[in-house]
């Protein structure tokens, strides 16, 4: 059994739930040109939280060591 969660940077996601809405949205159109695996193109307070957990738990989308 699995579940996805969306960690979003507090710095970066608005506060005001209407735009939220909008930007979750927008996001989850998964329209930009990379994988789910990359995670240079998020904030670097998200690529630390990241590199934290797979640290601690596996990562179904590592493919040949490379995140």
């Amino acid at each position: 059994m699995s579940y996805d969660l969306m960690i979003f940077d507090k710095e970066q996601t608005p506060n005001n739930k209407e735009t939220f809405l909008q930007l979750y949205d927008e996001k989850t159109k998964w329209a930009e040109p990379h994988d789910y695996t990359t995670i240079s193109v998020t904030t670097p307070v998200l690529q630390k939280w990241y590199q934290y957990m797979v640290e601690h738990f596996s990562n179904m989308n590592l493919v040949d060591g490379n995140y």
